[in-house]
């Protein structure tokens, strides 16, 4: 009876770790995302990057990992083809994603999860801020400065080749006018463009701006991280207020009714999502956890707008186009990473499972063997009993 329950006991033991698997390979989502519903938290590496809201899906990105959620930031799915792609900037348009950083320009379908890497002109690798709006697609780069796109990313003009080296994250781009552009950049807070990036100005707003983001439904009000802290403006840069963020803040994003503002910190390699009801005034995850807030910067936000004459490429003289010494305007396609390495994140827990499965099967294997044991036994004495007591 003993040995028969430990087949059992095998038998459950092993199920329970199948049925694990196989949620996991049903989901398309890997370990961390399964802490989601308890914590708001997604793996994303070392670093974080940017947090987006575009369209539906909400996008944060880090060092080793980039995810989305469908659900406000509840549940998540990592983007496995820009595993290890160091995800700095996110932008769409009518009908692409893209995706930039340390190791090149991707480009998917909306809302796809596929995304495969595009040679840029001059052979620039190293984008850290994107933005897009209809046809219009921009992107800065520490290699070449400001770059765009009028045909939705399929071919390219350098803009500027005096700023963009310090902007970060996701720049935002008028839909109703997209030559109006504004990118938080390390160097001078907020800037902004109104031709497509010819000439550029500061708008104001904490220093070392890493991360931007606007209301949809009023473009007027522009919530900006630094690293002095994070600010909020209700005019378009005219006056500001500080914007007091969980603590660890780095990325900001809006909803698309602008009713909820996104904050996301980074704890060891794991990004927990926060949402303010209230303009910062408290900030809770998705189960209700509060968070504490950072101080206040205590900096003032008043500057003007207008030209810095210390930032590069401020000059109205700058004549748009292509650097003389970047070759070519090609586009192709080229071959997605391989991916095949398993992710930081997982492995652990495929190594519990592993060590969980290899335990499994040897309980299993000695209850089995216990049992094969048993009925030889069993045998032998019923021909023993046939053949009137005696043994061989």
């Amino acid at each position: 009876m003993k040995r028969t329950a430990m087949v059992v006991v095998g038998l459950v033991i092993v199920g329970s770790a199948v049925g694990l698997g196989t949620q996991l390979g049903k989901s398309g989502t890997t370990p961390q995302a399964l802490n989601a519903p308890m914590s708001s938290k997604v793996f994303v590496g070392g670093d974080l990057h940017s947090l987006t809201v575009d369209g539906s899906q909400m996008v944060v990105t880090g060092h080793q990992s980039a995810a989305k959620s469908m659900d406000g930031g509840q549940n998540w799915t990592a983007l496995k083809t820009l595993d290890g792609e160091d995800i700095m900037g996110w932008a769409s348009n009518l009908g692409n994603t893209f995706a930039g950083g340390h190791n090149g320009f991707h480009m998917a379908p909306t809302n796809g999860d596929e995304f495969k890497r595009i040679d840029l002109p001059g052979g620039i690798t190293d984008i850290h801020a994107l933005g897009a709006a209809g046809e219009f697609v921009y992107l800065a780069s520490p290699q070449a400065g400001f770059l765009a796109s009028e045909d939705g990313g399929k071919t390219w003009i350098l803009r500027n080749s005096k700023v963009g080296q310090g902007f970060m994250g996701s720049m935002l781009v008028d839909p109703i006018d997209p030559l109006k552009v504004f990118a938080p950049d390390m160097q001078s807070g907020l800037v902004s463009t109104i031709d497509g990036g010819l000439t550029w100005r500061k708008m104001g707003g904490p220093a070392g701006s890493m991360s931007v983001a606007w209301n949809p439904e009023n473009r007027n009000q522009i919530a900006v991280v630094g690293m002095s802290g994070g600010a909020l403006t209700s005019d378009g840069g005219a006056t500001w207020s500080d914007l007091a963020l969980p603590e660890g803040g780095s990325a900001i994003a809006f909803s698309k009714n602008g009713k909820t503002i996104y904050a996301a910190t980074l704890d060891s390699e794991y990004a927990t999502i926060y949402r303010s009801l209230d303009f910062g005034k408290t900030w809770t995850t998705s189960t209700g956890i509060v968070a504490k807030k950072q101080t206040s910067s205590g900096k003032s936000h008043d500057e003007k707008p207008g030209m810095d004459p210390n930032m590069p490429g401020m000059g109205h003289d700058e004549k748009p186009g292509m650097d003389p010494n970047m070759p070519g305007m090609g586009h192709e396609e080229t071959a997605a990473s391989d991916h095949s390495e398993t992710a930081p994140a997982e492995r652990p827990l495929k190594t519990v499972l592993g060590v969980f499965g290899l335990a499994s099967t040897l309980v299993i294997s000695s209850a089995f063997a216990l049992r094969r044991k048993d009925r030889i036994e069993q045998t032998r004495k019923m021909a023993q009993r046939k053949s009137g007591g005696k043994t061989k």
